[in-house]
């Protein structure tokens, strides 16, 4: 009898654990799920016209450049159109 009332206890915890981490991992995903998108703003580099995340640019005399064109005037690493 005791053998059969611990086979239940223990068949009941195993049970009552998937379901909890069944749960948990369901909720996570539905919060994963939920989060909105950022909504980011993009400019154009005045050198070379390229869409540029704005978190990604330097403000050069003409207006926003890309991080290629506003590190250094002469720079061989970004050739800009002509």
């Amino acid at each position: 009898m005791s053998k059969l009332i611990l086979t239940v206890v223990v068949v009941a915890v195993a049970i009552g654990l998937w379901r909890l981490t069944r749960q948990s991992a369901r909720q996570a995903q539905q919060r994963k799920a939920a989060k909105p998108l950022r909504i980011r703003q993009m400019v154009r580099c005045t050198v070379c016209g390229a869409q540029v995340d704005d978190q990604f640019t330097v403000m050069g005399p003409k207006g926003p450049q890309c991080k290629e064109h506003g590190l250094s005037k002469g720079s061989a690493r970004h050739k800009a159109k002509p």
